[in-house]
């Protein structure tokens, strides 16, 4: 999540409430994993003291350097930790960090572009350039979760037969979110305010989808 506001701040398109907002749950995400059993892991309070001086910053709208390299480190810490516990929990270990961090691109940037789009609603003359743009990163990064995960080895499409309720059930969300990831750029050719309504309805329900595609995607490929 920080990673991609930190791409989104750079644009220069969007308020710094939204900054705030992201940076806030990033943050709060790192204290809850911290307390909950990570208390030997300084990334974790890394990331949260990261996510903290960036949101005093946007508050203060101070938007420049200071914000870009608080957000810059935390992004880093978080990135950090998702790749050491997926290099931990598979063999071979390298192919669990790559789809750890493919998976946490993608539902932090589904996740992003959710909130931005109900941000749309608070001030619907945003431009609409970031919402595209944070959508079509959503769409890369989906392609790219899915293609670390039909790669051997431990390929999702070979667990047929062991695990096929989860490999359907892989390929549903999955298809089901790309629809909607393309529902949302058509949804916003249109003008007027139906159309970013439109855009924050579908990234809401692609948010819920994403869940379900890297929970039964890593579970078909373990």
């Amino acid at each position: 999540m920080m990673a991609v506001v930190f791409v989104v701040n750079r644009w220069k398109a969007t308020s710094p409430g939204y900054a705030w907002l992201i940076d806030a749950v990033a943050a709060a995400f790192a204290l809850l994993a911290w307390a909950a059993g990570g208390r030997t892991d300084w990334s974790l309070l890394v990331l949260a003291g990261a996510g903290a001086v960036a949101i005093v910053l946007s508050a203060a709208r101070q938007r420049g350097a200071p914000q870009a390299v608080a957000e810059a480190i935390g992004a880093a810490a978080g990135l950090w930790v998702c790749a050491r516990l997926g290099f931990a929990a598979a063999d071979p270990g390298w192919m669990g960090a790559l789809r750890a961090l493919a998976g946490a691109a993608f539902l932090g940037a589904v996740t992003d572009a959710m909130a931005l789009g109900h941000w749309y609603l608070i001030d619907p003359k945003l431009p609409k350039v970031a919402i595209r743009r944070l959508n079509a990163i959503v769409a890369g990064t989906l392609a790219a979760l899915s293609l670390v995960l039909v790669l051997p080895p431990d390929s999702v499409l070979a667990a047929f037969g062991s695990a096929t309720l989860m490999v359907l059930g892989w390929l549903a969300t999955s298809v089901f979110c790309g629809v909607l990831v393309v529902l949302v750029g058509r949804a916003l050719r249109e003008k007027g305010y139906a159309a970013v309504m439109s855009a924050a309805a579908l990234l809401h329900a692609a948010t819920m989808v994403a869940v379900g595609v890297v929970v039964t995607g890593g579970l078909a490929a373990s």
